[in-house]
């Protein structure tokens, strides 16, 4: 009978450990889902960043394409050629600014990736932990029976 409670008792342990591991295989099955979705967010946002560039970069063209024209009319036109640079100016600024906010979106997905990966990592971690204990389990029920 004594024998019986300490397999009971170890039992008991052995179910608490696993009870705890699955908690913990659930919270960090969330935070991967969750590091997931932020790093598929970033990664959307970078596209957007992309396109956003693709386009300011064709602005960039067509309106050197217009200084050029401009620049062959007389002095009236001159004038609006200015207005032409000071644009460009804007815009290449602006394209500076989208190059950034798109190397800052990357650097946030790949922190985003690597944290799921990392997350991933342990939860398989987690996982063999509660396979080794109901290995466990499994060993001491036979030696009950």
């Amino acid at each position: 009978e004594n024998e019986n409670n300490k397999i009971e008792q170890s039992n008991a342990r052995l179910q608490l450990k696993i009870d705890r591991t699955t908690e913990a295989l659930q919270i960090a099955g969330t935070r991967a889902a969750n590091s997931r979705a932020e790093a598929d967010a970033a990664n959307t946002r970078a596209e957007s960043f992309s396109t956003q560039l693709n386009d300011l970069k064709s602005l960039i063209e067509e309106t050197g394409r217009g200084m050029e024209v401009v620049r062959r009319e007389n002095d009236e036109v001159s004038r609006a050629a200015r207005s032409v640079e000071g644009r460009l100016i804007q815009v290449e600024s602006e394209l500076a600014k989208a190059l950034r906010v798109r190397k800052a979106a990357e650097d946030e997905r790949d922190l985003m990736k690597a944290r799921a990966q990392m997350a991933e990592k342990k939860v398989a971690v987690l996982q063999e932990k509660v396979n080794d204990c109901r290995g466990e389990i499994r060993l001491v029920k036979k030696k009950v029976v």
